[in-house]
């Protein structure tokens, strides 16, 4: 049973782990949409170097979790119940839903002067941030539901 519990923690980690890379993969994507509509400056490529060095720690982590992953020699048919693994696939329905909903009213938030005067986009860096808007509306999502739940189990506990 012990076993099987520290399995079902790990899968949890590795799901967190997704989920955080999420963002440094983000800001990676604006930063490089930045750069192409603004230029190149110091602060958005030592930005962008950050970025890429924090997704370069998380991946790293991930795989490091991977492989005691897959150290337990459990094929998939018997992983383990993780609670992790349906916030997972309930934040990404969520980001998918945002995203198309903010495709939908793109046309809205471009009429006339649009956001500071940007009337269009390249259709490069218009891919790139809504492509990042996923990418932290899942992560955001993913964490919110996730630390809401452990809240409520603690206060369960504590009651």
């Amino acid at each position: 049973m012990d076993d099987q519990h520290t399995r079902a923690e790990l899968m949890d980690r590795i799901y967190t782990m997704a989920a955080a890379a999420a963002l440094p993969f983000a800001a990676i994507m604006v930063l490089d949409s930045l750069q192409t509509g603004a230029g190149e400056t110091t602060l958005i490529t030592g930005l962008g170097w950050a970025a890429k060095a924090v997704m370069l720690i998380v991946i790293l982590r991930g795989l490091f979790l991977m492989v005691r992953k897959w150290r337990t020699r459990v094929s998939h048919t018997e992983e383990p119940e993780s609670y992790s693994g349906g916030v997972l696939l309930k934040a990404a329905g969520i980001s998918w839903l945002a995203t198309i909903v903010v495709l939908l009213q793109s046309h809205r938030i471009f009429r006339s002067d649009g956001i500071l005067g940007i009337t269009e986009l390249p259709s490069t860096q218009s891919g790139d941030l809504t492509a990042a808007f996923m990418l932290v509306v899942f992560s955001l999502t993913y964490f919110t539901m996730n630390l809401s739940t452990r809240w409520a189990e603690a206060r369960d506990t504590a009651s």
